[in-house]
């Protein structure tokens, strides 16, 4: 049998061949898939759909970058996918947001999960705030809110349930949705169809006052003037 040899040119090519093979479909990616402003990563998580884990990776894999924008979103009671972009600012871990959970978690206004997202969110910022914020609501009538305290107390430790979700995981589920589900940010949208014996994910259908899951898609604005702001 004949010997190849792999001389110097050779192996460049090869060695050239890999690197674009494995560039070309990373950029690709990045083109079509990655939210590149806040506003994009905004959009793209109102039209979102996946499983409960998963819907807000848009706002995860945007980073840092989303958290103001996010901060005066989340302040509208009718936001769509709330209690998620509520989630996603404690897995984001950006202390700028703990003066809006608060609010949001000492409002006695605001519906019971949204204030336990809330105090489950700052967990994940800082523990040491949230096991002072518990010592108030351990005695608190709602057995949820009350239960979270508890354990912050108790463990100074985000609950064992509140697990953040990582960059890498939000990237790696986001790409590999089936294209179908997923509203691209160039403004086309999907239309969202639940059969009698189809299985629902999580956000493609109104959920308990339409807070959870919304079929209401905004267009995101970013003058809070301008007519239909979200």
């Amino acid at each position: 049998m004949k010997r190849i040899s792999l001389n110097k040119k050779n192996f460049y090519i090869i060695f050239v061949t890999i690197i674009v093979a494995i560039s070309l479909p990373l950029l690709l990616i990045w083109i079509f898939y990655i939210p590149h402003s806040p506003e994009d990563a905004l959009q793209q998580f109102y039209t979102y759909e996946s499983m409960e884990d998963e819907l807000k990776d848009p706002l995860i894999i945007a980073g840092p970058k989303v958290v103001p924008l996010l901060i005066k979103e989340i302040q509208n009671k009718d936001m769509p996918h709330r209690l998620y972009a509520i989630r996603a600012l404690g897995d984001l871990g950006d202390s700028s947001a703990l003066n809006v959970l608060k609010s949001i978690l000492n409002d006695t206004s605001e519906i019971d999960y949204f204030r336990c997202g809330a105090l489950e969110a700052i967990a994940l910022i800082d523990i040491d705030v949230a096991r002072e914020l518990a010592k108030q609501y351990k005695e608190t009538d709602i057995t949820s809110l009350s239960e979270i305290s508890r354990y912050l107390l108790s463990h100074n430790k985000p609950p064992h349930w509140v697990v953040r979700r990582t960059y890498i995981e939000a990237l790696f589920d986001y790409i590999t949705n089936p294209l179908p589900q997923r509203t691209q940010s160039k403004g086309v949208r999907q239309k969202r169809k639940i059969g009698s014996g189809q299985k629902r994910k999580i956000g493609s259908a109104p959920i308990t006052n339409g807070q959870m899951g919304s079929n209401r898609v905004p267009r995101v604005k970013l003058n809070p003037n301008e007519e239909g702001y979200p």
